[in-house]
């Protein structure tokens, strides 16, 4: 009795679900939020947009839950999620690379706007994203030899660029001084 006590309070501390019961052609069906990419607006709710692989077994019509989007930011928390425009809803997760000057960023392939109101603090939400998920980052490549995963160059170079938008001269300074040690390491690796 008290484990299952004390995982209803972890969970109702947490608030973030798993799963999210949502209508596909008339159809119930649980999406995993992990699968979300962005959420948009819906006359009958919102709109999940979902990652290349998933997508493919939903082709025929939208995925809709029947939530607006206040009561989804609420429901899934700012854990991994960030509103960087009013129209979206994104899974910081699966965005590869932003363009501040056309003010467009892109989540697992697609391009999307962020708007100059909420730009500061998209950038910040996925600051701390990146550096609290690291793993999920979108320059992980390989390491054949240690059989682990190590940052492509292109990672650093991305994080230098959200640390300079946001004017975070002290974690540019930190990013590349962990950068230089990568590739000291790397050196001495193929000597």
């Amino acid at each position: 009795m008290y484990k299952s006590d004390n995982c209803e309070n972890l969970a109702a501390e947490r608030k973030i679900p798993y799963q999210i019961e949502a209508s596909y052609m008339r159809d119930k069906i649980k999406i995993q939020t992990a699968d979300i990419v962005y959420i948009t607006h819906h006359q009958k709710g919102s709109v999940l947009h979902l990652c290349r692989e998933i997508a493919k077994l939903y082709p025929n019509g939208n995925i809709i839950v029947p939530y607006k989007f206040n009561q989804l930011l609420e429901l899934l928390g700012t854990a991994d999620f960030s509103v960087p425009h009013n129209s979206y809803i994104v899974n910081l997760r699966y965005v590869s690379s932003f363009n501040p000057k056309t003010e467009f960023f892109v989540a697992d392939g697609k391009e999307l706007p962020m708007s100059r109101g909420k730009k500061k603090n998209f950038l910040n939400d996925l600051i701390k994203y990146m550096t609290r998920n690291r793993e999920y980052t979108p320059f992980r490549t390989p390491d054949k030899q240690n059989k682990k995963q190590t940052h492509d160059i292109k990672y650093y170079l991305w994080l230098i660029s959200i640390y300079l938008e946001a004017k975070q001269y002290e974690k540019i300074r930190e990013v590349l001084v962990e950068l230089q040690k990568a590739l000291h390491k790397e050196e001495t690796e193929t000597i």
